[in-house]
């Protein structure tokens, strides 16, 4: 649903604001997914499950980044002068998928670096430590994967501040050489 939310948006809203839309609901879903409780009564005392509220959370973030990437392909064709757009393209494809690839290791790194280091019980919020302490009182082997997706979060911020340097191409004609862009 991502990429044809972002598809049919971004030719009547423009690319640069459906982009930033998408990084903010990524960024946004993170840090909620972090912030989220861990205990039963979530939401001032709905019957939700916790479990849900987080999976609610990680689709939504997953929704926003998938909206981004398909955004960003269109986005960076347009935005590189016909002289480099091969380049400029491929380039920009060769670090999403290097980006791609280094993300489970993120997530192993990080799960690793919350479960044994003594720098991340200092440098986790106190919540996140307590989620693990309660996992592993109950018997749960796997560790609360949070500071990995808090880390995505600030990516996320990261390329939307990143966007909002970008200018606006809809309806603008393609640049034909790098002087043009540069105007």
């Amino acid at each position: 649903p991502a990429y044809f939310i972002s598809f049919r948006t971004m030719d009547v809203y423009g690319r640069k604001p459906v982009l930033i839309v998408s990084w903010v609901v990524a960024a946004l879903a993170c840090f909620a997914y972090v912030m989220s409780p861990d205990s039963p009564r979530c939401l001032a005392g709905s019957q939700c499950s916790p479990i849900s509220l987080k999976t609610s959370m990680a689709v939504l973030g997953k929704l926003g980044i998938s909206g981004s990437f398909g955004v960003a392909y269109v986005y960076s064709c347009e935005l590189f002068p016909t002289v480099v757009r091969n380049l400029g393209t491929g380039l920009t494809t060769q670090f999403a998928n290097f980006g791609g690839v280094l993300a489970p290791l993120f997530l192993l790194w990080g799960m690793k670096f919350s479960a044994r280091s003594s720098a991340a019980k200092e440098a986790l919020p106190q919540a996140l430590i307590k989620a693990e302490q309660n996992a592993r009182k109950s018997g749960c082997n796997e560790v609360e994967p949070g500071p990995v997706i808090l880390l995505f979060g600030i990516f996320c911020g990261v390329g939307l501040l990143a966007s909002c340097l970008l200018p606006e191409t809809l309806g603008q004609p393609l640049a034909e050489s790098l002087h043009e862009r540069g105007r």
